[in-house]
């Protein structure tokens, strides 16, 4: 019996294991590399870059669902509130928390929905990001150069549920509108 229930589950899985695996085996030279790219000034423009193609990516999907007028406004306001959000996150550093587990928290959601057998497959993302985002920080406790903090495990979460809440909304207005 095979343990994913779709070729898409299992890529969706694979993926989340893989940038999980990408992130936690970066912790050693994390500090080192910020500091280099700080110091050639391309911190900063590297992470806007990250986000607007994060954006585009969303933006080209949800296109292909042919949204309404009304679903654009609605996305527009979103990715609005997201981009404040991420601008006043003052050190750099700390942005890519935002992306990181939003991200992994996003494909956790859609391995969940593909399996279909889970009641609350949004909470569920949010409780196993949760996990990952302590185990990340567990990881940098053994790190000498590191430092284990619980602020990033609660940012680490705090990503999956802003993750979950843009999701929950843009289902809900994609049924709204599309009903009337």
């Amino acid at each position: 019996m095979a343990y994913f229930r779709t070729s898409r589950e299992k890529r969706l899985w694979t993926l989340t294991a893989a940038l999980l695996l990408l992130i936690y085996a970066t912790h050693s030279a994390a500090p080192e590399f910020s500091s280099f790219l700080r110091e050639k000034g391309l911190l900063t423009p590297i992470f806007i870059t990250v986000f607007f193609l994060i954006a585009a990516v969303c933006i080209t999907l949800g296109l292909f669902q042919r949204p309404d007028v009304r679903e654009v406004a609605i996305w527009a306001g979103i990715t609005g509130v997201l981009l404040m959000l991420f601008f006043r996150i003052e050190m750099v550093e700390e942005r890519s928390h935002l992306m990181e587990y939003g991200v992994i928290s996003i494909l956790i959601y859609e391995a969940l929905k593909e399996r279909g057998s889970f009641r609350y497959p949004a909470l569920v993302a949010i409780l196993l990001t949760g996990l990952f985002g302590f185990i990340d920080e567990a990881i940098q406790y053994f790190i000498p150069t590191r430092v284990f903090a619980w602020e990033d495990v609660v940012f680490n979460i705090s990503a999956a549920m802003i993750a979950m809440t843009t999701i929950g909304v843009l289902r809900w207005t994609r049924e709204r509108f599309r009903q009337s």
